[in-house]
């Protein structure tokens, strides 16, 4: 699901695209300056802490229309009883403040120190209420150093129209899930890193880490398939046309030139590459490709591509 939200200032760019697996973008503008600030404390000052955010409408434009942004509060919340995980969680929960008609309903800690929390969604919350809420609850509870993955479960309706169209909504973040960034120059840019699956040269593909750059423009995914390109796992030429988002599955159109010769890296190990590198970010879980619109049977008459592919674990 593409998420994307470019706002005027300190609004959340996209979301939930990259993140869960292993992306970290900085924030920009006034949320960055907080950030900055909090850094600054010593260890000793910020000990039993956690940075707490609250959503806010402001009208920044001077437009009249009331832009939704997550803030970090004016000071760090001091935790009662910071030894425990448990008290931790709910001590923040307690904390943050809810949109009209999110609830939360409960949470489950397991073994590893990951949580999952736990919401029921009305039908009048909207797409980008949710988002913002999503974040609002990610940042906080992502402040907590034993918490490990955050899991956020919401429930719904599944009425057409609304934030949470499936009934169940299940995914797991981190803090640079969501970007943030300051809009004054429309050229504004996050840098990262995101998980990538690349060539080995072994006929299979490795797990690396790799620095990216996303423009205001731009979706993860777009900044995904980019770097693969820049890496010269996709044949010479090949353009990304579109990227689209629908009920956990990506859909990529690529350029005519994606079906030039693949080199000395197999058909299989291009088309994974794609495959596993995308469904490494968050909410994607099948990847549909395309070239010039079309769907094509076998990509070199080797791989079937003609529906969804989903991971593929890396031998």
């Amino acid at each position: 699901m593409v998420q994307k939200f470019s706002k005027k200032k300190n609004r959340i760019f996209a979301a939930i695209l990259l993140g869960c697996m292993a992306i970290s973008f900085a924030g920009c503008g006034a949320q960055k300056q907080a950030s900055t600030e909090v850094k600054k404390l010593s260890i000793a000052q910020s000990a039993g802490t956690v940075q707490l955010y609250y959503i806010v409408k402001d009208n920044q434009d001077g437009t009249g229309a009331n832009e939704l942004q997550v803030l970090p509060q004016d000071s760090r919340y001091q935790l009662k009883q910071p030894d425990s995980i448990a008290s931790s969680v709910e001590e923040v929960m307690d904390q943050l403040t809810m949109p009209s008609g999110v609830i939360f309903t409960g949470y489950t800690l397991d073994a590893d120190s990951n949580v999952r929390l736990r919401f029921s969604v009305a039908d009048n919350v909207s797409e980008e209420m949710l988002l913002m809420t999503k974040a609002m609850i990610v940042r906080s509870i992502d402040g907590l150093s034993q918490v490990g993955d955050v899991a956020l479960e919401f429930h719904g309706t599944g009425a057409e129209g609304t934030a949470v169209q499936d009934g169940v909504e299940i995914a797991t973040y981190t803090d640079s899930s969501f970007f943030y960034y300051d809009d004054a120059e429309d050229s504004a840019k996050n840098v990262g890193d995101v998980v990538l699956y690349l060539p080995n040269g072994n006929g299979s593909l490795k797990k690396v880490v790799a620095n990216v750059t996303i423009g205001a423009d731009d979706s993860a995914q777009e900044a995904v398939l980019r770097q693969l390109i820049a890496y010269e796992v996709l044949p010479k030429g090949t353009k990304v046309n579109q990227v689209s988002l629908m009920n956990g599955s990506a859909t990529v159109d690529l350029s005519e030139e994606f079906l030039k010769d693949t080199g000395s890296i197999s058909p299989k190990i291009v088309i994974y590459s794609i495959v596993d590198s995308l469904t490494s970010l968050p909410n994607i879980n099948k990847v549909q490709i395309l070239v010039a619109g079309e769907k094509v049977e076998k990509y070199h008459d080797e791989v079937s591509i003609a529906g969804p592919l989903e991971f593929v674990e890396p031998e």
